[in-house]
């Protein structure tokens, strides 16, 4: 059945396939049952096995004999199988037989389940509802049968012999307007007549073979839209279920993470702080050589004005600055990145773990230098007119011959520490003496040098740090990106199952 392709499909989505399979046996019984299946049915003690025994013709069941927590009676006419919950009787009637009749003893709480009636109740056809002559038609009994209108339902009246005679056609008129304000069949009232053959009459109105297949065809159309509701009812739950889940999650993730994006936050600020420390130390280091530096110039200019000679002692003088500042920096480092590991572990960055810190050491100022393409650097300009044209010699930052390559193009320091060096003395010994303008030209270029290792460092240091604070972002960010995509695929997938009922719907309302 096309019906149940799509509510196993809706119900797949909402753990419901077990009742579905249910419900799709339950319509399966109730079209091939071969028994028109009777369920006699009221208050305790109003009549219901006295009124069986009169239809059947003997005595099946002895009055009064069933307790309250006793299954009830079913009364076979054929072999058929016990049913679990009931005491299956095999009787014999050869006028109940011919009409394959089962009766069944059922106490109201069987039959009805939530103000409507009982999914296992299903089955039954006909219900023969017993009331007193002396307390009719009470609200709970109006609202019984009003539960019961997927069956055919049969009002039969008892105990008219307790009302007295000049009453009980007032009590007739009364229980009749009643039963014909509800749509009910004419009600049979027991007489204490013997005459009165009570068989017979609920023989004949017994719904015939069309009829029974249209009360049957009308109560598998009520199971398919009360299957409907049901599902539609749980993919309803489902989505305003999932929209919550996100919502809530969404809520609690926030609270749950302000802090720690916080301290995020704060951790990539001490960051920036260590560099900047890092850095003013060694800047300041290289400010206190200046005028060191600048002495040990004149000095050597003093001694000796070849100006080969003073490049190569500045050369190597530069180079030992440079390759300090880097040791310098390395071991700042290596302080700092231990203390921002056990900063982040404490306070539990996102995708930091233990291995991070040693991932971060590859980005060591040492280890960054150790990865990069040696080159050198040749200035050959002994012109004064091309002191600062030489000055500028450079394509990359270098130090110790080596070129930080990713870096922007820069004043390099082998270019413009030598070419100082050399540019400033050639440009001395030319002249045959060395007054103040000419000191104050070779002291530019030494600030020009010491210049250019803060900027190298500052360049690397800022690689090394970004790093570190690169890996604190994905874990802040990590934060950000809240996962609801899986959430939001569900919703959709839900509401497209709602288009799906309303289809099963119209389909039904147009069969």
């Amino acid at each position: 059945m096309e019906e149940f392709q799509k509510f196993y499909e809706i119900a797949n989505m909402v753990n419901l396939t077990e009742f579905v399979k249910r419900i799709e046996n339950l319509i399966s019984t109730i079209r091939t049952q071969n028994f028109t299946k009777i369920a006699v049915t009221g208050v305790r003690n109003v009549g219901k096995t006295t009124f069986i025994n009169k239809i059947v013709g003997t005595e099946v069941w002895e009055a009064g004999n069933m307790d309250e927590d006793e299954k009830p009676l079913r009364i076979s006419f054929e072999p058929l199988n016990d049913d679990e919950n009931f005491n299956c009787i095999l009787k014999v009637e050869q006028n109940w037989h011919d009409l394959k009749a089962i009766i069944y003893e059922l106490r109201e709480q069987n039959l009805i389940k939530e103000n409507s009636l009982s999914e296992e109740m299903y089955p039954l056809d006909v219900v023969f509802f017993i009331i007193s002559a002396t307390a009719p038609f009470t609200k709970s009994e109006i609202d019984f049968l009003k539960a019961l209108s997927l069956l055919q339902r049969q009002v039969i009246v008892n105990g008219m012999f307790y009302v007295k005679e000049s009453d009980r056609e007032k009590v007739k008129n009364y229980i009749s307007k009643i039963n014909n304000s509800l749509n009910l069949p004419p009600v049979i009232f027991i007489e204490d007549d013997e005459k009165q053959n009570l068989g017979k009459i609920i023989r004949n109105i017994l719904p015939s073979y069309i009829e029974l297949n249209e009360l049957r065809e009308n109560k598998c159309k009520s199971v398919m839209e009360h299957t409907l509701n049901v599902l539609e009812q749980a993919v309803r739950k489902a989505i305003q279920d999932t929209e919550n889940e996100s919502s809530e999650s969404a809520r609690s993730f926030a609270i749950k993470t302000d802090g720690l994006r916080s301290n995020c936050y704060t951790l990539r600020m001490d960051v920036e702080d260590y560099k900047k420390n890092a850095v003013g130390r060694i800047v300041k280091d290289l400010s206190d050589d200046r005028e060191k530096l600048f002495e040990e110039l004149v000095e050597a200019a003093n001694k000796n004005r070849n100006a080969d000679k003073i490049q190569e002692g500045f050369e190597k003088k530069y180079k030992l600055l440079s390759i300090s500042a880097v040791e310098t920096l390395q071991k700042i480092f290596m302080e700092d990145l231990r203390k921002i590991d056990s900063s982040a572990g404490l306070i539990g960055v996102p995708n930091w773990c233990e291995d991070t810190a040693k991932q971060l050491e590859k980005f060591s100022p040492e280890n960054i230098l150790k990865n990069l393409e040696p080159k050198k650097l040749n200035a050959t300009s002994s012109n004064s007119k091309d002191i600062n044209k030489t000055a500028l010699i450079g394509t990359g930052i270098l130090a110790g011959g080596m070129l930080l390559a990713p870096l922007p193009a820069a004043i390099s320091i082998g270019g413009a520490v030598i070419a100082a060096a050399y540019g400033a003395f050639s440009y001395m010994k030319d002249k045959k003496r060395g007054n103040r303008e000419d000191f104050n030209v070779l002291h530019d270029f030494i600030s020009k040098g010491l210049e250019n290792i803060d900027s190298w460092i500052r360049k690397i240091a800022d690689i090394s740090y970004s790093k570190i604070t690169e890996q604190i972002l994905i874990g802040e960010k990590s934060l950000s990106n809240l996962n609801t995509a899986q959430n939001e695929s569900k919703i959709s997938e839900l509401n497209d199952l709602l288009k799906v009922c309303n289809q099963i719907r119209e389909n039904l309302n147009n069969g």
